[in-house]
């Protein structure tokens, strides 16, 4: 290794070790800490390696989109006549995993439009030709990282900071997102757009065909945004044209080309009508219902779990009853039901979205986790009418504080699903400025009357790197008289950290005496924005504050985050500071605890030392700690530093990790983690993890993990393995188990082991053809959960489901009659897209 390159290697080793050093003397002091991270966060923002960021250009790229002259066939091949007159794009750039240099296989692209449709065509050379390509299953929304990528990053209102992103692979699967600011995304947004792919001996071509309808744009507008990115799997390589930093992703748009000569229709209003058709059927058996959320079948989404934070398989709308006594009230009559959506296209930037009869069918089961820790688990909305949007309502400052959370809606107090009557949401999206709003009716549930949902959303673009933005939200919930079944299940209900749960106890809490849970209304307002101080630092930021009418809940709450980020081509500098009263309670959102004040920072070194063996392409280590004090006095709370000295990043996307964590405990309160009881008390322990992933493009995975040191009292052992074989793209078989042993702990010095194991199956005969099964066991609730879904999407974005679940609960108190709780549900779905 030549002298300067060794000196280099050492200044970078000896800042990381630093880091590392000043976080581990200054853990004990709360005010060093923020003092110490901020000055950090400083040091950072001026590091050697500065110079390989380079400015958005002057003067932007430009490619000229011509007229076809002739329908264009999506089928993946570049036949028509018209492709071979289009500009050809071929000057593609490497930017991961070196910035710069030659691109290893050549791409090229070209740009047609017509009345109708934009239409983007590629040819995606490689010289193993079908060996080459790496797709290890077929799947719509399919892994980014898994998969050979084409990708548009559109910007039709072209000010540099929203994009459409379209993304496909050699079997024509898609994949969208929206992205404000390369920051915040929405990666679950569907719309409509046609593509088909072709492999053949040379590599593999696609052609995509998006409509108009689809695209935001101004009146009048000839040009539009673009940036275009290939990823190479087989040999991890990512190239886009134009070219970008490699410390940025490919969606930031001020660095985008310019496609110019188009001749778009003028935006007009255009409606689509989403109707559905149901037929379900359920039977339960053993007891009335499996409380703790974990139902399953055709609702809003999963709850909290049962005891570990689980989820389950809580989508089921229709409720799953009480946790009365026993019954077998076998195969309920086939349920008919009907509903739909729809959507008005004011015009390309305005939509209003009406919904009735609100179903989510279709909606994947939850998968249940061992929540180990002192704060809630976040399960992601997965229901599309809500994820429509949704990046508007996001608060991007810290996930775990959002002030709304739609999948609070259809859920009440327990985690139950609870049906939706209906609602409507508007959304306009500008240059300059975007509005939201959002109005939702659900009905009565076994623990919780009907509620009203209200949320509203503002932004604006100060400039061209800031962004303020205010937000409401009201939930009115009406009186409700509670059966004396339901207050049985509500004073039984599973112990979680969940904050459903939680929300629970205090609602059960006010109305105890009188079996009354009164009307009250919830509001939050929000203030937040977004600063971006140069290409490699930015911020959001963040304050909230909640009230109730009712005077027996949670008044006049306030929570705030501050979240700052430097990145360059080497180094990653997080910076987080959040504060949440004992008294916020934002009831159409989600906080992972209350009365709390938090400091975190974070620090990455990419390194690729010419001196790595060929098959390894980059170390990252890096250094992390969060400290956590009481919001009312500043009560030290919970501290963790973790240190990553090794990881390692292979070629092939393979990762071998290595981390070391010092944690600080300080319990107020009896802990009961899988039911070990831990006294209060101030706890100090040490552990440490290791952690193997190979490559996930290969046709055999495989993931371990393991973790192995102390924690409070005792000691902990946890293992958590994933294996996938998929010997063919059209079939996957997948894996899963968990392990956890917690040995010596509480007073008692109690020995607990928990598990769960999970098995997947993916059968698809094409993208538009699926069908998984998946099956779960968790040790710690005896819950046996099995979901198998079939679905055809038989036209553009119509589709036909059918859905069997089978949740099964063993019962280990011996007083009870029966000895296992049975709830099974089979569901067909048919849904049409029409666009008017």
């Amino acid at each position: 290794m030549s002298a300067p390159i060794q000196r280099g290697f050492s200044r970078q080793c000896e800042r990381f070790m630093g880091l590392v050093y000043c976080l581990c003397l200054l853990f004990n002091s709360f005010e060093k800490w923020v003092v110490t991270v901020t000055l950090l966060f400083l040091v950072a923002a001026v590091p050697a390696r500065a110079q390989d960021i380079f400015p958005p250009p002057a003067q932007l790229p430009e490619v000229r989109a011509i007229r076809a002259l002739e329908p264009v066939r999506i089928d993946g091949r570049l036949d028509e006549s018209d492709w071979q007159r289009a500009e050809v794009i071929t000057s593609f750039t490497r930017f991961q995993p070196n910035q710069g240099g030659p691109v290893s296989l050549p791409t090229e692209v070209r740009i047609m439009f017509d009345d109708e449709y934009l239409y983007f065509g590629a040819t995606m050379y490689d010289t193993l030709g079908r060996a080459g390509i790496r797709v290890p299953v077929i799947r719509r929304d399919f892994d980014y990282f898994e998969n050979d990528l084409f990708s548009i990053a559109l910007d039709g209102l072209n000010d540099g900071r929203n994009s459409m992103v379209f993304q496909t692979n050699p079997y024509g699967a898609q994949r969208e997102l929206l992205s404000l600011d390369a920051t915040t995304f929405n990666r679950q947004w569907q719309t409509l757009w046609v593509v088909a792919s072709h492999i053949d001996d040379w590599g593999w071509s696609t052609e995509i065909a998006i409509p108009w309808k689809s695209i935001r744009y101004e009146e009048g507008a000839t040009e539009m945004r673009v940036i275009l990115m290939r990823i190479i799997r087989r040999l991890n390589e990512r190239a886009t044209w134009p070219a970008l930093p490699r410390a940025m992703n490919p969606y930031r748009m001020d660095y985008g080309a310019l496609i110019t000569g188009l001749r778009p229709p003028p935006p007009s209003s255009n409606i689509i009508v989403n109707p559905y058709v149901l037929v379900s059927a359920s039977e339960q058996s053993g007891s009335a219902a499996m409380n703790g959320g974990t139902g399953s079948g055709n609702g809003s989404g999963g709850g909290a779990g049962s005891g570990t934070n689980g989820g389950g398989s809580a989508n089921s709308e229709s409720g799953t009853g009480s946790n009365g006594g026993p019954s077998n009230m076998g195969w309920r009559d086939p349920e008919l039901k009907a509903g739909g959506e729809i959507k008005w296209a004011i015009d390309t930037r305005s939509v209003l979205d009406v919904t009735w009869n609100t179903d989510f069918a279709q909606v994947d089961t939850d998968r249940q986790v061992l929540n180990l820790t002192r704060f809630s688990v976040q399960f992601p909305e997965q229901r599309q009418f809500f994820l429509e949007g949704n990046e508007i309502y996001t608060m991007s400052a810290r996930d775990l504080i959002q002030p709304f959370f739609s999948r609070r809606i259809g859920l009440d107090e327990q985690g139950n699903p609870v049906a939706l009557n209906g609602g409507a949401r508007f959304t306009r999206r500008g240059t300059n400025q975007s509005i939201g709003g959002m109005v939702m009716r659900q009905s009565a549930g076994e623990s919780s009357g009907a509620a009203w949902f209200t949320v509203a959303r503002y932004t604006r673009n100060v400039n061209p790197g800031n962004r303020l933005g205010i937000m409401a939200s009201l939930r009115h919930d009406e009186a409700f008289i509670i059966p004396s079944f339901s207050q049985h299940s509500l004073s039984n209900a599973s112990s979680t950290n969940s904050q459903s749960s939680q929300l629970g106890e205090v609602a059960l809490n006010t109305t105890q005496n009188n079996n009354t849970l009164p009307a009250n209304a919830n509001l939050t307002l929000t203030a937040d924005g977004f600063s971006r101080f140069s290409n490699t630092v930015y911020s959001h930021y963040m304050l909230s504050y909640t009230n109730n009418t009712d005077e027996n809940l949670l008044q006049h709450g306030w929570s705030s985050v501050l979240f700052g980020e430097y990145r360059d081509n080497r180094n990653r500098f997080q910076l987080t500071t959040a504060a949440v009263s004992d008294t916020y309670d934002p009831r159409t959102g989600f906080i992972d605890d209350r009365n709390y004040v938090m400091a975190s920072a974070e620090y990455t070194l990419t390194l690729q030392p010419h001196w790595l063996p060929s098959v390894i392409q980059e170390l990252e280590p890096s250094a992390e700690g969060t400290h956590f004090r009481s919001y009312d006095d500043l009560r030290f709370r919970e501290a963790v530093l973790t240190v990553t000295p090794l990881s390692i990043i292979g070629r092939d996307a393979s990762r071998l990790k290595w981390s070391m964590e010092a944690h600080w405990q300080n319990l107020e309160s009896t802990f009961r983690p899988l039911g070990a009881v831990i006294p209060p008390g101030s706890y100090r322990y040490w552990l440490q993890q290791v952690q193997l992933t190979s490559d996930y493009s290969r046709r055999v995975a495989a993931s371990i993990t393991m973790r192995e040191g102390g924690y409070f009292n005792g000691r902990i052992r946890t293992l958590r393995t994933e294996s996938r074989f998929a010997p063919i793209p059209q079939l996957m078989l997948t894996g899963s188990y968990t392990f956890n042993r917690l040995i010596g702990m509480g007073a008692n010095g109690e020995d607990i082991r928990a598990e769960i194991a999970g098995l997947e199956s993916r059968v698809a005969l094409n993208a538009r053809f699926q069908w998984i099964t998946f099956y779960q066991y968790n040790t710690q609730s005896q819950l046996h959960i099995v979901n198998s879904r079939l679905q055809w999407e038989y036209l553009p974005m119509s589709f036909l489901y059918i859905v069997l679940n089978d949740s099964r609960r063993d019962v280990a108190d011996p007083l009870m009659p029966v000895r296992r709780l049975t709830d099974q549900q089979a569901i067909m779905k048919i849904t049409l897209f029409r666009q008017l």
